[in-house]
């Protein structure tokens, strides 16, 4: 066959979709929601305001207008394909871990695995998680229309870095409030396996401490309590289970990454959660990641960047950054007894607030209190 007669075929070539031998209305489809509305009806999204904010593995997020009210929203749009194979890749991995604990496979295997939008729906009552405001599908893309945040953790650390730290009271909040949504995520059995400050967002951009700005805006936060939090982007969530503890000695230096491993006998995953949090409070106190003893595998605290830090805050960062995970502070545990914590002063009624919730919907105390000895491995 000739280059042109190809080059004319291929052109002509529909591009394959995972609709593409099936008819419409056996279109595979991972949502609940009502495959009759369009994204495109209901939100602006050519608006000349609008803009891509960012872009994951799977995903891109853009910036876009509800036409009802005018209000801004962020739609991340996920490809059905890859959340296939997100699907697919998790099932092969849990049959591997039931091979290797000599376990019997388990059927309907969408019930051990939950999706982005999944996890959001269920903390969608929880005011430190990005709430979901809207859910859309296609034939090949998810879209999900969620709260829009004015910026990263991440960018703050970073202009923050050129002219200071934060204020103790400021990393207590932001500390704090992410602590309130890992504590209903580790209540429902559920790890987010991927805490950074890239993935905590602020729902307004932060002032500096000396009232100026790169773009100064009457806008941004002036003080400590107008700080809100966000924990995002669950992609790397999994629900977990509980066992019996399988000890297992492991040098330190891979400590986390075999944690956030979960193979078997690993350390446990909440526990992971903590530790990626308490690795963003030692930056957001000195700025610069935690650094570790050879030795004790314990963290490193040098007195030329520590020396104005109180004590209550280099005590709650050892504790979330301890070797051990059976000793490592819970979520739970460290807002219902760190005092360095409920400096953050919305902070305790937000975590009374998310108590009575619990005990509205039924639950045990002993589920909300789960604590780092709990026994939890991903399935």
């Amino acid at each position: 066959m000739s280059p042109l007669l190809q080059q004319q075929q291929g052109g002509n070539r529909k591009k394959l979709t995972l609709s593409a031998y099936r008819k419409p209305e056996e279109t595979v489809r991972l949502t609940d929601s009502d495959p009759t509305r369009r994204l495109e009806d209901e939100y602006d999204l050519r608006s000349p305001d609008c803009k891509t904010i960012g872009y994951g593995a799977f995903s891109t997020v853009r910036s876009a207008f509800r036409k009802s009210d005018g209000m801004k929203v962020a739609v991340k749009s996920v490809s059905k394909c890859d959340a296939l194979r997100a699907r697919r890749l998790q099932q092969q991995r849990r049959q591997s871990l039931q091979s290797s604990h000599s376990q019997p496979p388990t059927k309907q295997y969408h019930r051990h695995f939950l999706d982005e939008w999944e996890i959001m729906k269920l903390l969608r009552s929880n005011p430190h998680v990005l709430t979901l405001h809207d859910l859309f599908e296609t034939e090949e893309e998810i879209h999900l229309v969620m709260e829009y945040c004015e910026e990263e953790l991440f960018e703050t650390i970073l202009r923050k870095v050129r002219r200071g730290k934060f204020s103790e009271p400021q990393a207590a909040r932001i500390t704090g409030q992410v602590l309130v949504a890992l504590a209903e995520l580790h209540s429902r059995g559920i790890v987010h396996g991927d805490v950074k400050p890239e993935n905590i967002l602020l729902l307004r951009r932060c002032r500096d401490d000396d009232g100026e700005n790169e773009n100064d805006n009457d806008s941004l936060p002036s003080s400590v309590d107008d700080i809100e939090a966000k924990l995002c982007d669950f992609g790397a969530a999994r629900r977990c289970h509980r066992r019996r503890r399988r000890r297992r000695s492991c040098d330190y230096q891979q400590q986390d990454e075999n944690e956030l491993g979960r193979g078997a006998g690993s350390c446990d995953a909440s526990a992971a959660d903590v530790f990626s949090l308490g690795a963003t409070l030692h930056v957001l106190l000195c700025g610069f990641p935690p650094a570790f003893c050879e030795e004790t595998g314990m963290v490193r605290f040098p007195e030329a960047y520590w020396k104005d830090v109180s004590e209550e805050a280099t005590n709650l960062v050892r504790s979330m950054l301890h070797r051990d995970p059976r000793e490592r502070i819970s979520a739970i545990d460290a807002l219902k007894n760190n005092a360095w914590i409920r400096q953050g002063r919305m902070t305790t009624m937000t975590t009374m607030a998310q108590h009575h919730h619990y005990a509205a919907a039924g639950r045990r105390e002993s589920s909300i209190s789960v604590s780092v000895s709990a026994n939890l491995e991903l399935v």
